[in-house]
């Protein structure tokens, strides 16, 4: 999820993109449709993916050099984005990262390595090791989103725009950060339950062991408002003021702000993700 367009993939591997024509993002390359993708992230105005040779691809508007991808940067496996910067881990468990860099947000560590997963905030990065620990650095000019110094047994982690949560190998959730909204505490019903967790501008979202989704924080555009009779989700991200889901049989649900078009998708959307994947997909299953 971008702000005001989406993008998701097909079981072949391939592309597809939604929304509002005005974004530059909108428009995949056909380099990158030509390609077998096995990573890819939408930031507010621009996306990435990457092949399964490790080659990054960067397009939309790539302001603050995020279309600078390091020379470097021939073996990654993931991708996140950040507003302005995104961060990519490589197959050799170091990590890399480019674009704005105000915050410090692309200022890898250069001790870092062993690395599970990333997440890119608006300002700020985090990496996830393979001992369970999770490792940030840049900032925000109000909230302290360094990870708490405690943090152990972490098996994912997601980033958002003020606040960043991590799922333990309990199946439960620790958040830190912005809290304005109540979006870092999840509430009691995920405890022990949750197999995958995104976080958006001032919200949040956990998917449970029973294919449920529950969401906290900001509701403004009704994003956390789940249909009771969404079930069978395998996996949910979220944005600015949309969250999508998508279900067993391959379908795609977005709930939130329509005035974009984004919702506008969704009767269509199961012909087109006819085999969708088979289990949820947080970045390691507890």
């Amino acid at each position: 999820m971008g702000q005001n367009y989406a993008i998701a993939q097909r079981q072949d591997g391939k592309l597809v993109v939604w929304g509002t024509s005005t974004n530059p993002a909108l428009t995949i390359p056909n380099d990158v449709l030509a390609q077998n993708i096995v990573d890819f992230d939408a930031s507010a105005t621009f996306a990435s993916a990457i092949d399964e040779t490790g080659h990054i691809y960067v397009w939309g508007a790539l302001n603050y050099g995020v279309g600078d991808i390091p020379a470097f940067a021939h073996n990654a496996i993931a991708i996140s984005t950040g507003t302005n910067h995104a961060v990519a881990l490589q197959r050799d468990g170091t990590v890399i990262a480019w674009g704005r860099n105000d915050w410090g947000q692309t200022n890898v560590p250069l001790w870092l390595n062993d690395v599970t997963a990333v997440a890119a905030g608006s300002s700020y990065s985090l990496a996830l090791r393979a001992n369970g620990t999770v490792v940030g650095w840049g900032g925000h000019y109000l909230y302290n989103l360094m990870p708490p110094a405690n943090l152990q047994r972490v098996v994912a982690i997601a980033a958002g725009e003020g606040h960043a949560l991590a799922l333990l190998d309990d199946a439960t959730i620790v958040g830190w950060g912005d809290n304005r909204f109540k979006q870092v505490s999840a509430p009691l019903a995920t405890h022990r339950k949750t197999v995958a967790i995104a976080a958006g501008l001032h919200y949040s979202l956990a998917l449970l062991n029973s294919g449920r989704v529950i969401g906290w924080g900001l509701n403004t555009h009704r994003n956390i408002s789940i249909p009771a009779s969404l079930e069978d989700v395998v996996s949910i991200e979220a944005s600015f003021s949309n969250s999508v889901f998508s279900t067993r049989n391959g379908g795609v649900v977005v709930i939130g702000s329509n005035a974009t078009g984004l919702n506008s998708t969704r009767t269509q959307t199961p012909n087109i993700f006819s085999n969708g994947r088979a289990t949820p997909t947080p970045t390691r299953r507890p």
